[in-house]
């Protein structure tokens, strides 16, 4: 019994104290969600994602990728961050976002377009992850389990900043949650509208995405989101008609498109 007297404050002691460290870093790790900390981890994150796989050393593609990238970002409302597009030399079909306002896409996946509103909406969707925050809410939960499985040096901001650019890889290789990704394609077709390309381009890009599913460069985007199918399904139930007001290919930029992108894959 006196044992137990002793043991059961030191108990409450150690879990009041643990509790409260973890809200100290709670604290701490709101600051990223400021655009100069969330580009500061979001430029490791990005640099992680370049380090793996290298930038295409395409000058035409990689620019012709920031004016479609910028055109979005500017007619969808302004915001803070600076903004990166590239594409990535990789067979791979697919693309990927980083915090800050890192934009890729690997060589298959331009390769697999048809138009410059799918390209626009791959950008649009990858956008609307940066916008809407999806890898620093995800990254923040990580690093504060991480850090109550005592595996963070408590206090040290280097250490922050790493877990949290590890954090994001890490999402990168597993992928978001379902309800991030239909999110990201709900404020896709958004910004398409107000950008005057055609929304309903998103779900070409998802029918040609199910029909390339049995092809093995699509196996890492397949294991990382939902599948085009529900992808599609989610969008008509939510928001397909509300868009096809908008729905108005623009084929002034068919030349572009296959001047930058179709005769360079």
């Amino acid at each position: 019994m006196k044992i137990g007297r002793l043991i059961l404050p030191a108990l409450i002691f150690y879990a009041t104290t643990a509790s409260a460290d973890v809200q100290q870093l709670a604290a701490k790790l709101a600051e990223y969600d400021k655009p100069a900390k969330e580009n500061e981890f979001g430029y490791k994150t990005a640099a992680n994602i370049a380090g793996a796989s290298p930038i295409l050393n395409d000058s035409v593609v990689n620019n012709y990728l920031t004016l479609v990238g910028k055109t979005l970002v500017k007619n969808s409302g302004g915001d803070s961050y600076r903004w990166t597009f590239a594409a990535i030399d990789a067979p791979d079909i697919n693309a990927f976002a980083a915090p800050g306002g890192y934009v890729f896409v690997t060589k298959g996946l331009l390769k697999a377009l048809n138009s410059e509103d799918e390209l626009a909406a791959v950008l649009a969707h990858e956008i609307s992850h940066v916008r809407l925050k999806h890898y620093v809410k995800v990254a923040k939960k990580q690093v504060l389990a991480e850090y109550a499985m005592k595996s963070l040096a408590e206090g040290q901001t280097d250490g922050q900043l790493e877990a949290m650019s590890r954090a994001a890889t890490l999402i990168l290789a597993k992928g978001l949650d379902k309800q991030s990704e239909y999110e990201a394609d709900y404020e896709a077709m958004r910004i398409l509208a107000l950008s005057g390309y055609d929304p309903s381009a998103l779900v070409d890009v998802l029918n040609m995405l199910n029909s390339k599913s049995s092809d093995k460069n699509m196996a890492f985007l397949l294991s990382t989101h939902p599948s085009a199918a529900e992808r599609i399904q989610s969008i008509g139930s939510c928001c397909a008609e509300v868009y096809q007001q908008y729905a108005v290919r623009n084929t002034a930029t068919k030349a572009r498109f296959d001047k930058s992108i179709k005769s360079r894959m």
